[in-house]
């Protein structure tokens, strides 16, 4: 546990979209599917998961099966919202152009899937950082000091504003979210 908690409130989210770019350290429940993260654990609406979350890398691969897709500790998730474009439409979840990346689509492993809590680093990008963000954030999310924009460095104690030193933020009294 960091030794440095850093309680945010809604006028904060601003100066934190690139460290929400940059990516949080959230614990998560190791082993349940991705599905599982976003509506059960997050508490993300379904329709918003299907609509609005419309690209997903894990580890580096795009993914199109959210309910096969496990956690495992340390992931690295990137989440979008639609991306303009070619690309945007091939690296899609479920689009029709999928098929061109195939060899990079991930693939679930067989390998057992640890159980317990895990940390892992989940990234944000466009839209999703305006209507994920502040879910993550309301539940807590670890960031390196030295990354914490000015206005929210100036909270953390001198000496450790630019070391690896990890603040959790919380975000208190947290703006509406859709669900």
């Amino acid at each position: 546990m960091p030794s440095i908690r850093l309680p945010i409130t809604p006028e904060d989210l601003g100066a934190l979209a690139p460290v929400l770019q940059q990516g949080l350290k959230v614990r998560v429940p190791a082993g349940i599917s991705l599905e599982q993260l976003f509506v059960g654990h997050w508490h993300l609406a379904p329709d918003v998961v299907a609509r609005r979350i419309s690209t997903i890398f894990l580890d580096g691969h795009p993914v199109d099966d959210l309910a096969a897709t496990r956690i495992r500790p340390g992931a690295q998730l990137a989440l979008s919202g639609a991306m303009p474009g070619l690309a945007g439409a091939v690296l899609r979840r479920g689009g029709l152009l999928g098929g061109l990346r195939s060899g990079i689509t991930h693939h679930e492993s067989a390998a057992a899937v640890p159980q317990g809590e895990a940390w892992i680093t989940v990234r944000l990008f466009n839209l999703l950082i305006r209507e994920v963000g502040p879910r993550l954030l309301e539940l807590g999310a670890l960031v390196p000091a030295g990354r914490l924009p000015t206005s929210l460095a100036d909270r953390v104690p001198a000496a450790d504003r630019t070391s690896d030193r990890e603040v959790l933020l919380v975000l208190t009294n947290p703006p509406g979210f859709t669900k």
